[in-house]
């Protein structure tokens, strides 16, 4: 008999009193109210926690009450039923949530790691972009629909700083060259907080070097 008037077994009866039959506890090796206990969760694996808590009914599967994965939290806000663009095979996955004023989804990977939508998708299906010492990456995902909100790993591909900048002059998007409107913009929607460096090299299809030289005011002084 444990210190708190439960064995085992009754602990684990106690347990699915509370939880059901949602946890699998074959590794329960329970040894008093405070100790930690191995729990199984279907979906995402073992997890621990201390026993009082699990059978209080406040401590489950931490990944189940954050709504899933990372991954698993991404694609519930991807509608896979989007436009098809007529050069195109199949249809766009558009991005549902937040999207930014430039048309590009943002996601919020953990509490502080924001990422593009498209560029997340992009690393999901075939593995991580390498990146430089301060963390961007060193290749853009461009649009082979022209969808920003798109998250379609078939309609995604890496691109080189002049070839996003001339996919973007391609499309209308924005001029081969930085000019001093734009290095305005650049200014003015930093000063939101709203984008990164990532994030801002990404929609003018420059590197993020030059973007902080503007921001320095090492370049385009004049400019307001």
């Amino acid at each position: 008999m444990a210190n708190n008037g439960y064995t085992q077994e009754q602990w684990i009866k106690k347990a699915r009193e509370v939880h059901g039959d949602k946890y699998d506890y074959s590794e329960v090796d329970y040894r008093g109210a405070h100790s930690s206990v191995t729990i199984i969760c279907p979906i995402h694996g073992a997890f621990t926690k201390r026993a009082t808590d699990h059978i209080s009914g406040r401590k489950g599967c931490q990944t189940c009450a954050n709504g899933g994965t990372a991954e698993e939290r991404f694609w519930k806000k991807v509608d896979k039923n989007g436009p098809k663009q007529e050069h195109m095979e199949d249809q766009c996955w558009e991005w549902t949530a937040y999207t930014m004023s430039c048309g590009y989804g943002r996601f919020g990977v953990t509490h502080d790691n924001v990422e593009l939508a498209h560029a997340y998708s992009y690393e999901l299906a075939f593995g991580p972009i390498e990146r430089d010492e301060n963390g961007y990456r060193k290749m853009h995902v461009c649009h082979i629909c022209d969808n920003r909100k798109c998250c379609n790993p078939n309609h995604l591909f890496l691109g080189t700083d002049s070839e996003n900048m001339e996919d973007a002059a391609r499309k209308g998007r924005v001029n081969s060259k930085i000019n001093a409107k734009q290095a305005s913009a650049i200014r003015n929607l930093h000063k939101t907080g709203e984008y990164t460096l990532g994030e801002l090299s990404e929609m003018f299809g420059i590197q993020a070097q030059t973007i902080r030289q503007i921001l320095r005011r090492d370049t385009w002084k004049h400019v307001e």
